[in-house]
């Protein structure tokens, strides 16, 4: 939404005065299996989970394809929260990793573990 909590204290306040909606899209939440796993967990078919893993890979083939200009904000260190090098996995696809788990255990979450890795050759393993 915003790179600091003052661009996004500005942008509510201003969305406020001006009655407009302000939200950040949950692409995820409407993905067929994704909202098969919301499913089978709500009706307590697989029990009560205690934690879950998401892996986000990044940079391999798949998705949809967009121009390369669409992209462009992605590699300036200015739009990426700062980071000199590597994606913006974190600020611009972690968050929705992090909201489907809130989704999934319909609370808030109590600790993270994180790792990450650059794989530049060879095969990523399964």
């Amino acid at each position: 939404m915003a790179l600091t909590l003052d661009e996004a204290d500005k942008m509510i306040k201003a969305c406020k005065e001006s009655e407009s909606l302000l939200s950040i899209y949950e692409n995820f939440f409407f993905i067929p299996h994704i909202l098969k796993a919301k499913e089978l967990i709500d009706l307590d078919y697989i029990g009560d989970p205690s934690s879950i893993r998401i892996k986000i890979a990044m940079g391999g083939k798949g998705g949809w394809s967009t121009p390369s200009s669409a992209n462009k904000w992605r590699k300036d260190p200015k739009m990426i929260g700062g980071a000199k090098t590597g994606s913006p996995v974190l600020l611009d696809n972690g968050w929705h990793a992090f909201a489907l788990a809130r989704w999934f255990f319909d609370e808030d979450i109590d600790k993270v573990f994180a790792w990450t890795g650059n794989l530049k050759e060879g095969r990523i393993p399964a």
